[in-house]
């Protein structure tokens, strides 16, 4: 809250009594993060592959967790992270998201996409974003 008074004088030279404004100030309510769709170059075929820095920011707050959405087909290969398949819906640490990588399949060509994720600290989840 914002309080202040305030006196108003006329071309006579009168002057008013004091009269006071207030107002009242509300917080913002809190802004849902945003996740960015990544994609990389066409790669060949080898093991493991890393994947693309997952990104989220948050206008008003922190990005605290990332959770995948989907995952490509197994036929495709596997995400992973330190040595294990990563699930659906499993929530990554800031920390972790840099360590993962894709498992191509033995003679898989072709695109590769999953969805995440990310999540402020005031609970808030982004829409879904897409790796290719």
């Amino acid at each position: 809250t914002v309080t202040f008074n305030y006196t108003v004088t006329d071309n006579q030279g009168l002057t008013s009594g004091p009269a006071t404004v207030t107002i009242p100030l509300i917080a913002p309510g809190n802004q849902p993060p945003v996740a960015e769709n990544r994609s990389t170059q066409p790669l060949p075929n080898t093991n493991p592959i890393s994947v693309p820095q997952l990104i989220g920011r948050d206008p008003d707050g922190t990005v605290v967790s990332y959770r995948i959405t989907t995952l490509p087909p197994g036929i495709q290969g596997t995400v992973v992270l330190n040595g294990q398949p990563v699930p659906v819906g499993q929530t990554l640490t800031p920390d972790q998201v840099g360590q993962l990588v894709f498992q191509p399949n033995p003679n898989f060509t072709g695109t590769v996409t999953f969805n995440y994720t990310v999540t402020d600290n005031q609970g808030l989840t982004s829409a879904p974003a897409t790796v290719t």
